[in-house]
């Protein structure tokens, strides 16, 4: 089969349903996917923290319907490559008795990762990852500053739209919470348990082992063995992104009024001395399209990135981000202002995690 590219997308296609696998498989499935034929054959990762490519030099690939084909005639060996709902994933046929029986693939890790093999065979990414906390006190300081500017009358978001600009600039002008670095290992990703099918559809034994930052999947092998073997390892990306989205988006939501008003005068401020063609600028202009005062944009946020975040992890990113799209005008707004605001947004409401979600779409 090696060298016959189109024959390779079809066996993808028609084999990964079978082992659960939902693909993403063109632009016209998914306006978002947009396939990049030099960015997929150089072995990217669509997640910024993470990549994967193919150990072993492989001809030009092709792009078939979403799917990334590269073959090994020496070998006879096959390599498709395409995204996934939720991460990607790497189907390698192996045409005759002559192909490898172990395929090597190169893991692109944070430094410090560490690879935990689980029970069920597949791999789980450990990873340490930096949480900004305040410190003690901070935010009880913040409450206090916000308290001498406004009053106690604060007992609503409602109420927040009755700020004069100079209570905004107050505001704006309150030295943001100190705060410290907590490092702590969580999982960033998941290599999915193996699996490898012959060409009479029977079950072939595989299992991966881990040689430093080096996936193996080896192939069993037998006797009776029919060719073409299609054996599989898939990753998953996008579900650790929006639970941390969905985590932090949920503390926003429970901070104080005094808190909130601080930040939102931070972030009003800040977009609104911004040039209209800057980044911050077209996030002011995404801020306002989400409702018609700064608490009605600030309640509509929480509960758009929250959704986001949950169809995130429900569908996996490049689904979720057009499904979500599609949903509404104000739903494509946040999206726009959590792309357009990067970490000045991050920073002052301490939703990173859903800033850099955004970024991997």
């Amino acid at each position: 089969m090696s060298g016959n590219l189109n024959s390779v997308a079809h066996l993808v296609e028609v084999v990964s349903p079978q082992n659960g696998i939902d693909p993403v498989l063109s632009e016209q499935d998914n306006p978002w996917l947009a396939v990049e034929e030099n960015l997929l054959s150089e072995g990217n990762s669509i997640s910024p923290d993470l990549g994967v490519s193919f150990a072993e030099p492989l001809s030009d690939p092709k792009v078939i319907d979403g799917i990334v084909v590269s073959s090994d005639a020496s070998q006879d060996l096959d390599v498709a490559h395409r995204e996934t709902e939720h991460g990607e994933q790497f189907v390698t046929v192996l045409g005759s008795k002559d192909s490898p029986s172990a395929l090597a693939y190169e893991l692109d890790l944070p430094d410090e990762a560490q690879l935990k093999q689980l029970h069920d065979g597949s791999i789980d990414i450990i990873a340490p990852v930096d949480t900004e906390v305040s410190l003690p006190g901070e935010d009880e300081r913040i409450e206090d500053a916000a308290t001498a500017i406004i009053g106690n009358e604060i007992t609503s978001l409602d109420d927040l739209d009755n700020l004069t600009d100079e209570q905004i600039e107050q505001l704006a002008a309150v030295p943001e919470a100190e705060t410290k670095t907590v490092t702590e290992n969580q999982r960033i990703g998941t290599i999915e348990a193996p699996w490898a099918v012959d060409a009479k559809g029977q079950p072939v034994g595989t299992a991966y082992s881990i040689d430093g930052n080096t996936l193996v999947q080896t192939v069993e092998i037998q006797a009776d063995t029919a060719f073409p073997v299609v054996a599989d390892p898939s990753f998953s990306w996008w579900v650790e992104k929006g639970t941390k989205c969905a985590l932090g988006i949920g503390t926003l939501a429970f901070f104080g009024y005094g808190k909130i008003a601080v930040a939102l005068g931070k972030l009003v401020v800040k977009m609104r001395n911004a040039s209209a063609a800057s980044k911050l600028g077209k996030a002011y202009a995404a801020w306002k399209k989400l409702g018609t005062s700064n608490s009605s944009r600030f309640s509509e946020l929480v509960k758009q990135i929250k959704s986001l975040a949950s169809l995130v992890i429900q569908k996996g990113g490049k689904s979720a981000f057009a499904k979500h799209k599609a949903k509404s005008k104000k739903a494509a707004a946040s999206i726009a202002f959590l792309k357009e605001g990067g970490q000045v947004i991050g920073s002052i409401f301490g939703i990173g995690a859903c800033i850099d979600m955004v970024k991997a779409k």
